[in-house]
């Protein structure tokens, strides 16, 4: 009877003394966690000859968005996960092989050096040409209803920071490779030819430079952002420079841009273009401009893969 009081009193003991270890520390491959720590994990095995050591690996999920309950139902602020997918549309996108944590609304990516590092560097698309592209006046004028669209043709980019853009040197477009938000701006120099006194093409010319933007892969497209230049009379036969100003346009991934000029208006606005000879884009060495057009297209916010 003794002996079993005694093998009692031992097994109490040791019950009591691991209750008070789960309202204390708790070690994992430890036996002496440390006393301000709730939980320590040992990268060592103690019950292993092994010697190689090992990390923690939180739960792994695969969230649908930054603002994803149904993954998680009714996640508590403070809940940390490993996301293993690519989901969501800007600007609720999450990335693949990222710590989130769930702060009451949305799950926040958790941020490193690296991450602020990427941040801060500019990523931006710039093209030019100092090459001479010609129209004739059927790629300008019609003799009634709209003009058609004429597409600026570049050869080949001079910055492409971080790949932000896949330029398509056949078509002259550009496809966005990663969603946010854009500035984009461009210039062309152009002369629309219009020097013959007699006609009325001299009287007064009009250009459109647009940014169009399309959602199918080049088939349809749509103007986005645009400005008009306009050459006063007896003016319509010399070098002048369109501009568009920087203007803020939100692109998503896959959706392509192209540079395209247009006349307003058709021939019987007596606005033809043209008329001297063939219209152009160009340069103009003799009066310092080397070149006869550019287009820039760069990030301005984005969520950092």
């Amino acid at each position: 009877m003794l002996k079993n009081n005694l093998i009692l009193q031992i097994s109490l003991t040791l019950i009591l003394f691991s209750v008070s270890s789960i309202y204390a520390q708790i070690g994992i491959d430890t036996f002496a966690p440390d006393k301000t720590a709730l939980l320590e994990l040992n990268s060592k095995s103690i019950n292993s000859s092994s010697i190689n050591e090992r990390g923690f690996l939180p739960p792994r999920v695969a969230l649908l968005s930054n603002r994803d309950i149904a993954t998680i139902i009714d996640p508590t602020p403070g809940l940390l996960i490993f996301n293993t997918s690519d989901a969501g549309e800007y600007p609720y996108e999450v990335s693949a092989n990222n710590y989130y944590y769930w702060d009451g609304k949305n799950w926040d990516r958790l941020i490193y050096k690296s991450t602020v590092e990427e941040a801060v560097k500019p990523r931006m698309f710039y093209i030019e040409g100092i090459d001479r592209q010609s129209f004739t006046r059927n790629d300008i004028n019609i003799p009634s209803g709209t003009p058609r669209d004429n597409v600026v043709k570049f050869m080949s980019p001079l910055l492409n920071i971080k790949d932000i853009i896949q330029f398509n040197s056949t078509q002259s477009t550009f496809m966005v490779n990663v969603s946010g938000i854009y500035e984009l701006s461009a210039f062309v120099n152009y002369n629309p030819m219009a020097n013959i006194v007699s006609g009325s093409h001299n009287k007064r010319a009009f250009l459109n430079l647009k940014i169009q933007v399309s959602k199918d892969g080049g088939i349809n497209w749509i103007n986005s952002i645009g400005t008009r230049t306009n050459w006063g009379v007896d003016a319509a036969s010399t070098l002048k420079t369109a501009i568009l100003l920087p203007t803020p346009l939100k692109l998503n991934k896959g959706d392509v841009v192209r540079l395209v000029i247009a006349n307003p208006f058709n021939s019987t606005a007596n606005n033809d273009h043209c008329g001297g000879g063939d219209c152009y884009i160009g340069n103009d060495l003799a009066n310092n401009i080397p070149t006869s057009k550019g287009l820039k297209i760069q990030l301005l916010d984005y969520n950092i893969q």
